[in-house]
């Protein structure tokens, strides 16, 4: 499921993890949903995501980079 906005947020297809873009920080935060904590923070500066692949992958676009996410792992 992918919800866009000021804080884009995605959850893996089975259901595993959230990724969470945080425009305030400009990371990507990554939590385990079934623990109920960060996993990993990844700095982005970056405002959207995009899912591809069927939701194997997360682009986070903006400025002169360009984050790809695997979600499968």
């Amino acid at each position: 499921m992918y919800l866009g906005g000021a804080t884009a947020m995605f959850v893996r297809p089975d259901g595993r993890f959230v990724y969470v873009l945080n425009s305030q920080t400009n990371d990507v935060t990554i939590v385990e949903v079934e623990a109920g904590l960060v996993a990993q923070k990844i700095a982005t500066g970056d405002r959207d995501l995009i899912p591809l692949a069927g939701g194997d992958l997360l682009v986070a676009p903006g400025g002169s980079s360009l984050h790809v996410l695997d979600t499968r792992e």
